[in-house]
């Protein structure tokens, strides 16, 4: 009678270590897809950031890049419209912020208007609420000869604008 309980006894350890390794092996395979995604998730943002070559940046036209996407089904920022955005600027060349309004309020300004500089407002322009950009402008349409003194801009420099949309009416 001993014999049985102990042989069930030795089948139950077994089991016992069977499911361990089995939980391990799955642990172990969970981190790698964990692993696995943050590289991929890492490369994306990598690939969002990189500078674009000089050949690839026209001087008339404003150089977008997508950072992430807002509301899908949100107003349509277009010419005429009123929108309302929260930026960091910066000069190209040095990556030294100029101007920022992430820690005061928005930005409001009618899209083709003479408010801000047209290479913000043709960056601007298609942008839902929620969406975010990073926006290279060429001195044509920044600055330009003028440069803007009280910040430190000198004439002629590229800018780089990060922007996200709030409200678009």
């Amino acid at each position: 009678m001993c014999l049985p309980k102990k042989k069930r006894a030795i089948e139950s350890s077994a089991d016992v270590t069977l499911s361990k390794k089995k939980r391990k092996k799955e642990r172990r395979e969970e981190t790698r897809e964990r692993k696995k995604q943050a590289t991929e998730k890492n490369m994306e943002k990598e690939a969002s950031t990189k500078k674009l070559p000089e050949s690839e940046l026209s001087p008339n036209e404003v150089t977008v890049e997508e950072i992430e996407k807002g509301k899908s089904d949100g107003k349509v920022a277009v010419q005429g419209k009123k929108v309302s955005i929260l930026y960091t600027a910066k000069l190209k060349d040095t990556g030294k912020v100029f101007e920022s309004n992430l820690e005061g309020s928005p930005l409001k300004f009618r899209l083709g208007g003479e408010k801000v500089i047209k290479g913000l407002s043709n960056g601007v322009e298609g942008m839902r609420v929620g969406d975010k950009r990073r926006l290279i402008i060429p001195p044509s349409l920044g600055y330009s000869e003028e440069g803007l003194k009280k910040e430190n801009v000198p004439k002629n420099s590229w800018l780089v604008y990060e922007v996200e949309t709030v409200k678009v009416r």
